[in-house]
């Protein structure tokens, strides 16, 4: 069945084409490191404005440059990555007999896929 994370938002098959149980575990979030208003921030990617000033380099020189001019070969300083609130990991948490239908983390559950 497919289904939604409602954690993360990911959507995946519980079970894999070659019928392998597939096991979801959410994704960290990714911090940028933003100066905005001239206030330093780390705020998750999709809420990076066009106008925040990243930090980095550009062929060898160090800038600050809006976000919106920020070219792929850019190297960027300062990202973090930090446990998602409410995460999702239904890995089991060994492999004891006790465990067998034990998920690490529940998470906000999930429902079908749209």
């Amino acid at each position: 069945m497919r289904v939604q994370c409602l954690s993360c938002l990911g959507v995946y098959n519980d079970v894999l084409l070659d019928g392998v149980r597939y096991f979801h575990a959410c994704p960290p979030v990714h911090l940028r490191h933003v100066q905005r208003a001239g206030t330093d921030l780390d705020v998750p990617l999709d809420q990076v404005h066009p106008t925040d000033l990243l930090r980095g380099f550009r062929a060898g020189v160090a800038l600050d440059v809006p976000a919106a001019a920020v070219l792929a070969s850019d190297l960027l300083l300062g990202d973090s990555f930090i446990e998602r609130p409410s995460t999702r990991d239904e890995n089991v948490p060994s492999t004891r007999e006790q465990d067998t239908w034990r998920m690490k983390a529940i998470g906000l559950g999930v429902q079908p896929a749209p």
